[in-house]
């Protein structure tokens, strides 16, 4: 399965999350693989199990 559109998501956030997010630049500075090993590492200590990070969308 291929995507072929280009959809654009709007989230609605709180006003202090706003607030508190950089004006310009990245919000962390992680790359794709070090969130994916953070999130391998914190999950089974929170027994929580068969997760996706497809699952956050």
């Amino acid at each position: 399965m291929f995507k072929t559109v280009s959809i654009t998501k709007v989230m609605e956030m709180l006003q202090f999350v706003i607030d508190r997010c950089p004006k310009e630049g990245q919000i962390v500075n992680l790359n794709p693989n070090q969130i994916t090993r953070r999130f391998e590492r914190v999950f089974p200590k929170l027994e929580i199990k068969n997760f996706q990070f497809y699952d956050l969308r």
